[in-house]
């Protein structure tokens, strides 16, 4: 699956479905595709790079009364998935033809078509990884980068088209002092800037700084405590 033509490769999908659904049949077609680099760092060094390339539509045939969905895993490439579209359309009427008519069905006639792509200047996985490498140069560091575009359409059979396209990336990590002392900084978004992550990495040494202080055993008793919103976001998500 090549991320540069996934929106026409649901598009190309969309026809062959209104070709083939008979007289009396509406289908509706959800895809669901990524293509997202992920990078495992630990101890300062790639530990394990890897791509995850996947795409799936979600076939609803209608026909009166009676309706059945059908997910499939697919290439992204209608040479390829021809077949396999096909059979589920078989398989889909085979399904209808024994089931009895749902009074709670609903679906929507009006065309309501949208198109989003939101374009980023994300640099490819191997140039941030490499950026954060070397601004972490001396530093224990572990951590994951993910990123890449994410993908999602509709198509149905009364001609609606919606599609949304976006960019993002995700980068975690965490800089150890020794033991369980550590400082730990995420950066995502859709648009990567050198001067925030500079910002982040320079902030996260700051911190690592003071955890090399030496410790101090408290009492038992009542203290303030301040707590980064990075680890009031860990304690509100367990």
């Amino acid at each position: 699956m090549k991320p540069a033509n996934v929106e026409e490769y649901f598009n190309e999908v969309a026809a062959l479905l209104d070709r083939s659904v008979a007289a009396g049949e509406i289908y509706t077609c959800r895809l669901d595709a990524e293509v997202s680099d992920f990078v495992r760092l630990n101890r300062g060094k790639v530990r394990q790079p890897g791509t995850v390339a996947q795409c799936y539509l979600r076939l609803h045939l209608i026909a009166g009364g009676r309706h059945a969905e059908q997910c499939l895993t697919v290439a992204g490439d209608l040479v390829q998935d021809r077949a396999a579209i096909a059979a589920a359309l078989t398989t889909l009427r085979t399904t209808i033809a024994a089931l009895p008519d749902d009074p709670h069905l609903s679906f929507a006639i009006d065309i309501r078509p949208s198109r989003v792509v939101r374009s980023s200047s994300l640099p490819a996985g191997e140039e941030i990884v490499e950026t954060m490498l070397d601004a972490a140069d001396g530093l224990d560091l572990v951590g994951i980068y993910a990123g890449g575009p994410v993908y999602r359409g509709f198509a149905n059979s009364f001609g609606q088209r919606n599609w949304h396209e976006v960019r993002s990336f995700n980068l975690q990590w965490s800089v150890y002092h020794h033991a369980d002392k550590a400082v730990k900084t995420v950066y995502g978004g859709f648009d990567w800037a050198l001067e925030t992550f500079a910002a982040k990495m320079a902030g996260a040494r700051e911190r690592l700084a003071l955890l090399a202080r030496p410790s101090r055993s408290l009492k038992p008793g009542r203290y303030r405590a301040y707590l980064t919103p990075t680890a009031m976001e860990e304690i509100a998500g367990m």
